[in-house]
């Protein structure tokens, strides 16, 4: 009777070991469920449940970390990144967030390491690669930012904020067509992007406008007179390169030929530019 109850232990063990995994399966995936609601409360208590029963999970302490990271608790969300990678130094996703973090508190050599360490990991990670961007333009290092932030975009063509990152970028490098063209992008990709206006709206009155289509230029003229997000009188530059040579040739022929300058009236973005910028 010894022996066999002796080989009956381990199969009672599997079976308890069974149910151990799948209620915490159960709880993880309840608790990403409410992650991704936006229902932090409910969240929390089962990250926190999960821990507190000794469940070892690399993506709970990482979630978890990101929801302290988003109240502004920067310590403890650092804490949970490090246990994450701990538990799975090959989980991608966790050195990542630790180097977000990390670079929003100017640990920015540390960032890189961390979000380096990503990549390598998982080199299809477009969101490691516009992180890896954000840190290297903070660091001075501007064409190694245009690299990875184009790398984010060649992973993730709609990734807006990439977009707008790279006109950012390569506005400061002097590329403003291409410039130009990025934040264009990211408006079409996402026109509510935060922003957005406001930085184009200050390129623009301080770019070469000689160098950009003068079609696109019209275009975002006539959006951004019509934002409340943006003060008109800075794009008086786009409104003198577009009108200046139209209205002074006008006015030459005031004396002689008034269907020209009627014509000039009728212009539907002029007369809006007239009342909203001069």
């Amino acid at each position: 009777m010894k022996g066999f109850g002796e080989s009956q232990k381990p199969k009672k063990e599997r079976v308890e070991n069974k149910k151990s995994i799948s209620s915490s399966e159960q709880m993880i995936s309840t608790a990403i469920k409410y992650h991704s609601q936006g229902n932090i409360r409910e969240a929390v208590k089962y990250y926190q449940l999960i821990i507190d029963k000794g469940f070892s999970n690399a993506m709970v302490y990482t979630n978890y970390g990101a929801i302290y990271k988003q109240i502004g608790e920067t310590t403890k969300a650092i804490k949970l990144y490090k246990k994450a990678i701990k538990l799975n130094p090959d989980f991608a996703q966790a050195h990542s967030n630790l180097g977000n973090i990390l670079r929003d508190i100017g640990k920015l050599k540390e960032a890189e390491l961390s979000t380096r360490t990503a990549i390598q990991l998982n080199p299809s990670f477009a969101n490691a690669h516009y992180n890896l961007g954000n840190i290297l333009n903070d660091l001075g290092k501007l064409k190694e930012a245009e690299l990875s932030t184009r790398k984010a975009i060649q992973l993730n063509p709609s990734f807006a904020n990439a977009h707008y990152n790279l006109g950012n970028i390569l506005s400061n490098l002097g590329n403003s067509r291409e410039a130009f063209d990025s934040y264009l992008k990211a408006i079409e990709i996402s026109p509510s992007l935060p922003n957005i206006y406001v930085s184009i709206t200050y390129f623009l009155k301080n770019a070469d406008l000689s160098n950009l289509n003068k079609s696109k230029l019209e275009n975002i003229l006539n959006l951004l007179l019509e934002r409340q997000d943006v003060s008109h009188i800075e794009l008086f530059q786009v409104f003198s390169f577009l009108y200046s040579k139209q209205i002074l040739s006008n006015l030459e022929k005031l004396d002689s030929d008034f269907s020209e300058i009627k014509e000039l009236v009728k212009d539907k973005l002029f007369n809006k530019a007239i009342k909203k910028i001069i």
